[in-house]
């Protein structure tokens, strides 16, 4: 060609859902998805400027993967999903147009298939007219490192690239051309086979650019520029090729460091057209590097871009947290606030197996209320908790067992309701479920299961399951907690108590990072078999149940409650709650009704055995809200089904949530700083030879 041709490649990270790769995937409510990178190529010729974006990204739906073996799964139905995808679709087409994603999943791989299924249901039943979307299974059109079979790919995808046209500069800096569309590439980490197929539509969008400057590339280069960039002879290969190629592997490998730790596993593709045998060895080092980094370093890697980005759970600022109580103080004045309602219930099951066609009206009466805007049951031992279930037993069917059953009853009351959340330990089974009304107004939902005692005691059946989320921009917790029954160490199931309030969201593992401390949202409910009996001989216990039922036969109600308080005097958890840290923070409704815990089954009848139990309120729902917070329990009770030895305990609560209007807050949040930075420092006039104390605004625990 005889003139310079300038080339630049410049890829910026989103710093939204950031970090690495187990522990950042797919979307979050916002529309951010992980390890989102633009990339822009840039070419300077005889004076003009061409410019071509390209964008990467995780999967935008919500999916995450644990554990060693990196199991894959779905979190999110499409109804809680699909929200989020639409705001990253409208983040895309706001910013850069009209939409072509291109997904490089494998269909032989369960989990890839898992969520490209996902993915493509939203496309599908969206039928967005600014989204078009190509799957290709890269790695098994690529098999045996045939890398060249992607260019048909390339080629169908280059019309469409090129009607979306680049962006064009004269010498005036005058826009010729804007580009009007963005290629949306992944894989299931957006790295390897991404970069593979970005560049290969990077070297066709140069082709297009020189075309428009008047230079043909293909006669350039003597042959077509896939050709080209598949040919690994250096003889045979334009020098802007090899440049090329060498700088879209640099790229690459950049952006694989970032998130996995790792350079590409495909970079010998990338730049030398070919992965050769230093190429298949290279790929798998690389791999087993990612597996070393994903599961012993990536957590220190996260905490730092947590902090960095003001994220990580202990970060302390003081001035930030005289900001939140200044904030706190005049929150309805950003806010606004509406009363919704939340069912719970808790029942330990003891491994009773429903029927599909099983009636739970009488489980699920809201006592003439409206349908609440969420329902969240709680289940204990929905499997015999014996060694062999324990160690092996799958519980997945009895699992959709019981969420069909409780679908099926709650759309009788209302149609309306979907399974939002289901999270399960051993036998503990935590479902939530939302009404129309709630769908688009709930986000940011997680779940963690959590063993008693120790935490991490294997084969252990006790423990907790936790669920939060944020209801327009209030946050709440439920937690399903079956304890321990050991009378002889009641302060170890306090200890645990405390245990599971301090860990929960906290520990951190492959896929899973620390989040906000339970302590610190709006509202929580602390539900469950907590195994508290009544401290008093069984004779005792039972002669107060006779004296209660007898005068609530004759309609003593007076007398009633006396014999009710007196008993309930004796209940172990209400002496013991002032020995927890947690417990003591919680409050409890008026108990109207008789202890929950142990009957014969089907039938009125306490423990019967030849060693009878001591009845107890061992199924209890408790909660714990700031002091000022509008809450109101409108009912406690037990419900009567007698198909297992403790009877169901539900509540009703009508709680205030609060949308807050971030620009006003913003406003706000501006008057609060400045009035704060303005403050003057308060001046000690005392004479004092010791040296001050140092204390930093910023400390990690």
């Amino acid at each position: 060609m005889g003139k310079k041709m300038d080339y630049y490649l410049i890829s910026r990270r989103s710093a939204y859902r950031a970090g690495t790769r187990f522990n950042a995937r797919g979307i979050d409510d916002n529309g951010n998805v992980a390890n989102f990178v633009e990339t822009e190529q840039i070419i300077g010729y005889n004076g003009m400027l061409c410019s071509h974006v390209q964008v990467r990204g995780s999967v935008p739906v919500f999916w995450g993967q644990r554990g060693i073996t990196a199991t894959v799964r779905i979190t999110r139905n499409y109804e809680y999903t699909n929200s989020a995808f639409l705001k990253h679709i409208d983040y895309l087409n706001a910013n850069y147009g009209k939409v072509l994603a291109v997904n490089l999943m494998s269909l032989t791989k369960s989990g890839e298939q898992m969520i490209t299924d996902a993915f493509e249901e939203h496309v599908k039943r969206n039928d967005l007219p600014t989204l078009r979307y190509e799957f290709f299974d890269f790695h098994y059109a690529c098999r045996n490192r045939r890398f060249d079979r992607v260019n048909p790919l390339i080629k169908k995808l280059f019309p469409v690239a090129d009607s979306m046209k680049f962006t064009v500069e004269d010498k005036a800096n005058s826009y010729l051309i804007t580009q009007k569309g963005i290629i949306r590439t992944n894989c299931v980490d957006c790295l390897d086979r991404t970069n593979v197929c970005q560049s290969k539509i990077a070297l066709k969008m140069i082709e297009s650019m020189m075309r428009s400057l008047g230079v043909d590339l293909a006669a350039a280069f003597g042959q077509d520029v896939l050709g080209q960039i598949d040919n690994n002879n250096p003889k045979q290969q334009h020098p802007f090729i090899l440049n090329f190629k060498v700088t879209w592997a640099d790229n690459g490998d950049t952006i694989s460091r970032h998130y996995s730790g790792t350079g590409s596993t495909h970079s010998s593709v990338t730049r030398y057209g070919k992965g050769g045998l230093m190429g298949l060895l290279n790929h798998g080092m690389t791999t087993l590097n990612r597996f070393y980094i994903g599961n012993w370093e990536d957590q220190t890697k996260q905490e730092c871009i947590d902090m960095v980005l003001g994220e990580h759970t202990e970060t302390i600022n003081l001035f930030g947290e005289s900001l939140e109580r200044e904030l706190k103080l005049r929150e309805r004045e950003f806010a606004s606030f509406e009363k919704i309602s939340v069912f719970t219930a808790t029942w330990n099951v003891g491994s009773f197996t429903p029927p599909a066609s099983y009636d739970l009206r009488r489980l699920l009466d809201f006592e003439g209320q409206p349908p609440p805007d969420l329902v969240v049951i709680c289940l204990q031992e929905i499997i015999d908790v014996n060694p062999k279930n324990v160690l092996v037993s799958t519980n997945e069917p009895t699992i959709q067992l019981w969420v069909n059953v409780l679908t099926d009853n709650l759309r009788r009351v209302d149609k309306g309701y979907s399974l939002l959340q289901v999270k399960d330990f051993v036998g503990i089974l935590l479902l939530t479920f939302a009404n129309d009304r709630a769908k688009t107004r709930v986000s940011r939902v997680n779940s963690e299961s959590l063993r008693a005692g120790l935490l991490n005691k294997i084969g252990g059946t006790k423990g907790a399951v936790v669920t939060k989320l944020y209801f327009d921009d209030s946050s709440l917790a439920f937690i399903n907690a079956y304890l321990p029954g050991d009378e002889n160490n009641l302060q170890a199931r306090v200890n645990t108590i405390d245990d599971i309030h301090r860990n929960a969201f906290q520990s951190e593992a492959l896929g899973k990072k620390k989040e906000e401390k339970i302590e610190t949202l709006d509202y929580k409910f602390f539900l469950g078999d907590h195994n508290f009996q009544l401290a008093c001989s069984n004779a005792e216990a039972r002669q107060l149940i006779e004296n209660f039922t007898y005068a609530m036969a004759n309609r003593n109600d007076a007398q009633a409650a006396d014999i009710l308080f007196s008993l309930f005097n004796h209940d172990e958890m209400t002496s013991l709650k002032k020995n927890s840290e947690y417990l003591s923070k919680y409050k409890e409704g008026n108990v109207t009704f008789l202890p929950t815990y142990k009957y014969d089954i089907g039938t009125q009848t306490y423990d019967s055995s030849k060693k009878p139990r001591v009845p107890g309120w061992g199924d209890r729902i408790l909660f714990w809200h700031e002091e000022n917070a509008q809450f109101e329990q409108k009912f406690y009770d037990r419900r009567e089904i007698l198909d297992t030895e403790h009877r169901p305990v539900v509540a009703l609560f009508e709680l205030e949530v609060k949308k807050v209007a971030q620009e006003k807050k913003e406003e706000i949040t501006k008057q609060i700083y400045e009035a704060l930075n303005s403050k003057p420092m308060e001046e000690d006039n005392e004479e004092t030879t010791d040296m001050p104390e140092l204390k930093s605004e910023n400390s990690i625990n």
